[in-house]
């Protein structure tokens, strides 16, 4: 199935899609469109509250061709307890990530979960072989919005920018990613932030063989206002857990090393339990507001 133009999945009302069997599917083929019409949404408003996309299978896959516009997962309106929901199992693919023969980029798109007000959305990468690839992931873009990561059982998430768990906008809900299964992994080509910006809550949980890596830096909360926790391995568990951090890791707070610093920052918790390994390749700076815990990490 190919569309010049954009996908959606639950419009005025609820909408169900399913790809399999191999099936694939091209979005936004036709880059001169506008923007509005090159966006692949999944929940489109309240009214579409708990539609879903499941690519499952060996072959099935979903291409997006757009380069800058989003792949939105419960959009402007919807609620926590039935969110848009993508889903992607047993070697299924999305990719938001185009490469010409060489392996160079030639498109690529960011992932949003929870955009514009009131947005929730959940996605859900399980299984060996399945993959979920774009430019940037966001959860939690917008007043009252939130989203929520599953990555299980072998899946496969990978960024070639920055990760930002609880994004924008004043909030009392968590936005949440969990990483966890032997040979569960989530990349993040740069920056990886867990309570990006004043008022939000973040959560990140790496247990039972779930790896996170990311190339530069990594904040544990950053902005003023924001609450923000990362768990690395589990009580009890055999197996281990791992977060890679190719730069400096803050936590509770920004690059700002000065006196200004600590009262610009969020609250930030690293918790490290058995089997967790939290390995940083430059600074790690631990602020006023931060906390740090060890239960045989």
């Amino acid at each position: 199935l190919n569309l010049q133009q954009r996908l959606f999945v639950g419009n005025t009302e609820s909408a169900t899609m399913t790809i399999s069997g191999g099936a694939q599917v091209n979005v936004a083929l036709d880059q001169s469109a506008s923007f509005v019409n090159q966006r692949l949404i999944v929940g489109d408003g309240g009214s579409a509250d708990g539609s879903s996309l499941t690519i499952t299978g060996p072959g099935s896959r979903l291409d997006f061709h757009s380069n800058g516009e989003t792949v939105r997962i419960g959009f402007n309106g919807g609620s926590t307890t039935n969110r848009a929901t993508v889903r992607v199992e047993d070697g299924g693919v999305l990719s938001a990530v185009q490469r010409n023969p060489d392996n160079s980029i030639a498109t690529q798109a960011s992932i949003i979960l929870g955009d514009e007000s009131g947005g929730n959305g959940l996605l859900i990468v399980t299984g060996s072989g399945s993959l979920v690839e774009g430019s940037t992931l966001d959860l939690g873009q917008g007043p009252n919005s939130s989203g929520i990561v599953q990555v299980q059982e072998g899946g496969r998430l990978s960024l070639t920018g920055n990760i930002e768990i609880g994004d924008t906008g004043t909030s009392t809900l968590t936005n949440v990613m969990s990483v966890t299964g032997a040979n569960s992994r989530v990349e993040a080509g740069t920056e990886f932030t867990i309570g990006a910006q004043g008022g939000v809550r973040g959560l990140l949980t790496v247990e039972d063989g779930g790896t996170v890596t990311n190339g530069t830096d990594a904040f544990i909360g950053l902005s003023n206002g924001t609450t923000a926790t990362a768990t690395v391995g589990d009580t009890g568990s055999t197996l281990a857990a791992r977060w890679d951090v190719g730069g400096d890791l803050y936590i509770a707070g920004n690059r700002d090393l000065g006196s200004t610093g600590s009262f610009t920052s969020g609250s930030g918790t690293q918790n490290l339990e058995d089997n967790g390994t939290v390995q940083v390749a430059g600074l790690a700076v631990h602020k006023d507001r931060g906390t740090i815990t060890h239960n045989g990490g």
